[in-house]
């Protein structure tokens, strides 16, 4: 017996109006498109893997706290859409700035992001990976167009951005709910982090390896790496 779709309504046309407006000029790394696309593409992975409205409008929201207005926008949220939602956006945030120039190191941040991840609830879970299934395709999708020259436009380079999506696809699977919708979401994951990896090439994507490994290492025993951390 087919599921019954979630209940799409009124809350869900207030989210969008939220992620357009906070949004509003932003564009998706390295190109002129609009960032809302990012965002509607992360709600229609969600609710084709099983998502209801509430995880629904989370992945409509989940950059707005980190890139649109840190904690008080968090409390914006919970105010106009509950609790449930506010928690799963906190938990896809990697930091509630106010000023988005001013986060903390990206190691930093993805580190603890990676180790809240190990313990993240289904519907984190599931917004997450949305999220980063999304941004995964898109990297393999514009690696093929661009070259290695690519991962230029990334604070880390090919080195970090190859062990943030290989640490995610390790982790993400098996915190997703039971189901078929989810597991489907958590082999997709695998299967398009497996071809990032396949597009870098062994060799290459073997030495980016043992490097983020030594350099995650070196943040979590306290060494100061800002000056070696690639740009």
């Amino acid at each position: 017996m087919t599921a019954a779709p979630p209940m799409l309504g009124a809350r869900l046309t207030a989210a969008f109006d939220m992620a357009r407006t906070t949004h509003d000029g932003d564009t998706i790394k390295g190109s002129d498109l609009p960032y809302l696309l990012h965002l509607l593409d992360v709600c229609s992975i969600a609710l084709r893997h099983g998502a209801d409205e509430d995880q629904a409008i989370a992945a409509l929201l989940h950059d707005v706290v980190e890139d649109g207005g840190g904690a008080p926008m968090l409390e914006t949220i919970r105010r106009e859409f509950g609790d449930r939602v506010a928690d799963i956006v906190l938990a896809c945030s990697d930091s509630l700035e106010v000023d988005r120039t001013n986060k903390p190191d990206w190691w930093v941040r993805k580190i603890a992001y990676l180790d809240h991840l190990e313990v993240a609830t289904h519907d984190i879970a599931l917004v997450s990976g949305a999220d980063k299934l999304s941004n995964a395709r898109s990297i393999v999708n514009d690696l093929a167009h661009h070259g290695d020259i690519f991962f230029d436009r990334f604070k880390t380079g090919r080195m970090g951005t190859l062990w943030y999506y290989r640490r995610i696809a390790a982790i993400l699977p098996d915190r997703l709910p039971a189901g078929v919708g989810p597991e489907r979401l958590g082999l997709a994951l695998v299967t398009t982090v497996d071809a990032l990896v396949a597009a870098v090439g062994e060799t290459a994507a073997a030495e980016d390896w043992a490097l983020a490994l030594a350099h995650e290492a070196r943040y979590r025993n306290g060494v100061d790496t800002a000056a070696d951390t690639p740009r």
